[in-house]
């Protein structure tokens, strides 16, 4: 009896720790839209912040530019933000800390950011690394897009 009541233990816990992250996606047309990579106008670049991977189904992480928190992003979502042509901070939240990477973006490109997750000593951590323009484009199709942050 006792036995079977640990075994029930264990697999309501399993259950419990097993479930996925999710985060409010888009309308399906806007990711189709963003997916068609139009170049941004003058002046601006195109960035994508996207995560195409299912490892860490129970883990969503923030993604801020320059300190403003444009959304969150889970497995198999990505985040479109225009911004101004020059230098540039991506932060992610992590274990201890933001990880941030800078990047000097030029005007009329886009740019493309993987979020990748690393195992820390008490929970998983994020990093971001900026891609090649052909690694990107397939990482954010096989991605959805992310509804973007409101503070409503």
């Amino acid at each position: 009896m006792i036995r079977r009541l640990i075994i029930g233990f264990f697999i309501v816990l399993a259950v419990f720790f097993s479930g996925c992250a999710a985060v409010p996606k888009a309308p399906k047309a806007e990711d189709l839209a963003r997916k068609s990579f139009n170049l941004p106008q003058e002046g601006f670049a195109g960035v994508y912040i996207f995560r195409n991977t299912r490892w860490g189904a129970a883990i969503k992480r923030y993604i801020k530019i320059d300190g403003e928190t444009i959304g969150e992003i889970a497995p198999m979502t990505y985040l479109y933000h225009q911004v101004s042509s020059g230098k540039h901070a991506i932060a992610t939240e992590s274990e201890f800390a933001e990880y941030t990477i800078v990047i000097n973006m030029e005007s009329g490109k886009n740019y493309f950011i993987s979020q990748y997750l690393k195992h820390g000593v008490f929970v998983t951590g994020t990093g971001l690394k900026h891609v090649s323009q052909d690694q990107g484009m397939d990482g954010v199709l096989e991605c959805d897009l992310a509804a973007y942050y409101s503070e409503e």
